[in-house]
């Protein structure tokens, strides 16, 4: 008896421990667009996965980094885009860049239409996963 409270409390925070680290938000590019020189005309596909609390009160923000800055994806007007709940993938068509970044964000994230870098995880923005396009 005297090991029973100990061992009860051992498996309590084990099992804390994995139910803390199964709702941490987490967001992953999964297909990376080709590098590219930015412009208005040309897009291609970005897309990836997404987890985390509440799911269905996310978004996915992308930017792609062309001319020593990040655009915001796919419209300055459309930033915000959604997470298939069921099974937590998402897909963006981007202009081309040399580098891809996307956040998991609030739906009241207010994403500038251009910046110089990106924004830190805090507040509305729960994850981020930046990669460089791919070798043509």
């Amino acid at each position: 008896m005297p090991f029973r409270r100990p061992l009860l409390v051992l498996v309590s925070a084990v099992i804390g421990v994995a139910l803390a680290g199964a709702q941490s938000p987490k967001i992953e590019i999964t297909e990376i667009p080709p590098a590219g020189q930015g412009g208005p005309t040309k897009t291609v596909e970005i897309s990836g996965t997404a987890s985390g609390p509440e799911i269905r009160d996310l978004r996915v923000v992308c930017y792609a980094y062309a001319g020593n800055q990040w655009w915001v994806q796919p419209t300055a007007a459309n930033p915000l885009s959604p997470i298939d709940t069921s099974n937590g993938k998402w897909t963006i068509d981007t202009h081309l860049g040399r580098n891809y970044a996307a956040l998991l964000v609030r739906k009241s994230y207010k994403a500038p239409a251009t910046t110089d870098s990106l924004p830190e995880v805090g507040g509305d923005v729960l994850a981020i996963d930046q990669v460089a396009g791919k070798p043509r």
